[in-house]
């Protein structure tokens, strides 16, 4: 995760970590959505959850990007995170246009229920962001002191 001889800002797992929450949110809440519009329910109430998952296809493009500057350094992580967000992106538009296109975004959802799931959801990616920040590491053999 860490090179040794480099320090955390050369580091690429708060990127990897980043990537991993923005695609589980996203893959949780899609999941959600289909699963709840499989058991009958209005398609009014689902087109708000749509059109919010559309909005989520924002961070999803930019993990897109990130994955795709990244890739050198971390080819495997970045293609595969790259492909689920590609396939979240293309799912939700095919969804999405299939709806009819209705530029008006009435969001019947809850935004702040939508933000709240989001910071619950990412208290674990916090607490393994801090404990990797300042967890003390020892110095490698043979590699000089910083």
């Amino acid at each position: 995760m860490k090179d040794l001889k480099g320090d955390h800002q050369s580091s690429i797992f708060p990127v990897k970590l980043l990537m991993a929450y923005v695609v589980s949110f996203s893959l949780l809440f899609t999941i959600s959505v289909f699963a709840e519009d499989n058991q009958g329910r209005e398609i009014e109430g689902w087109n708000a959850e749509l059109e919010f998952s559309l909005v989520l296809c924002v961070p999803l493009l930019w993990l897109i990007y990130s994955a795709l500057r990244h890739s050198r350094r971390m080819p495997v992580f970045a293609v595969i995170m790259a492909l689920i967000a590609l396939w979240h992106v293309i799912v939700t538009l095919i969804e999405y246009c299939q709806m009819g296109f209705d530029p008006r975004f009435d969001l019947d959802l809850a935004l702040l229920n939508c933000l709240i799931a989001a910071l619950v959801w990412g208290v674990p990616f916090v607490v393994i962001y801090l404990v990797w920040r300042f967890w003390p590491r020892k110095q490698a053999e043979g590699l000089p002191a910083p």
